[in-house]
């Protein structure tokens, strides 16, 4: 009854040309969904899109969309990877900001990985990734982002369960860098009992332009064990 989170006592007449607070709305969405298989190939895509018409604040009349596209594919039995790209355009929430004010937010993300089996249970892999996100509303623009993110790392699988794995991670923003490196193992001592261990370092710094005041580097660490009686 109060859909863009308006205070008490507001004027919703003076300052929206309505006399009420609360609204009502109709959206209509069509949908596709596809799946094909060639070979060893893997191909999904997933759309969405839809149509929202509001009876009073017909300002925020707004047309949406959701669409994932992957592909994992393979090249013979040793080297593989996935694919895939999204894009979701919707109208922001007022849940969380006091402006009331028509805000479309767009949100894409593209990623890549490729694994290679190097030995019978060692794997070297690499995952690219980047995500952005851009608002329509002036008032929203600073929320937006951008970030760039790879990974690279070896990995050891045994039939039992055990694992082992070396990473590289790297993170860009126009505000911030980040390098992480992490070991971490699982040794499975009994089908009841596993104990899982890591360790790594992390270096955050600051590209803000601000002289470096938020830069931080230090060292992470974990153990645990999970156990079950039967």
């Amino acid at each position: 009854d109060n859909l863009l989170r308006l205070p008490p006592g507001f004027d919703p007449a003076g300052a929206l040309g309505a006399i009420q607070k609360s609204d009502s709305f109709t959206t209509t969405s069509l949908g596709l969904v596809a799946y094909k298989e060639i070979g060893i190939q893997r191909l999904n895509l997933d759309v969405q899109v839809n149509r929202s018409r509001y009876r009073r604040f017909t300002y925020l009349d707004n047309d949406g969309h959701n669409i994932v596209g992957s592909w994992a594919w393979a090249v013979g039995h040793r080297l593989r990877g996935d694919l895939s790209l999204s894009s979701k355009e919707s109208l922001s929430s007022f849940e969380d900001t006091n402006t009331r004010v028509r805000n479309i937010n767009t949100v894409t993300a593209q990623s890549a990985s490729a694994y290679l089996q190097v030995a019978p249970d060692w794997v070297l892999f690499g995952i690219l990734g980047n995500d952005d996100s851009t608002n329509s509303a002036t008032s929203n623009q600073a929320a937006g982002y951008a970030s760039r993110n790879t990974e690279t790392g070896l990995r050891y699988s045994a039939r039992a369960g055990h694992q082992l794995s070396l990473s590289l991670r790297q993170s860009r923003s126009d505000l911030v860098r980040q390098d992480n490196f992490d070991v971490r193992s699982t040794w499975v001592y009994s089908g009841l009992t596993r104990l899982s261990a890591g360790f790594g370092g992390v270096r955050r710094r600051d590209d803000s332009g601000g002289g470096g005041t938020s830069d931080s580097s230090g060292a992470t660490g974990n153990l645990d064990v999970a156990w079950a009686m039967s």
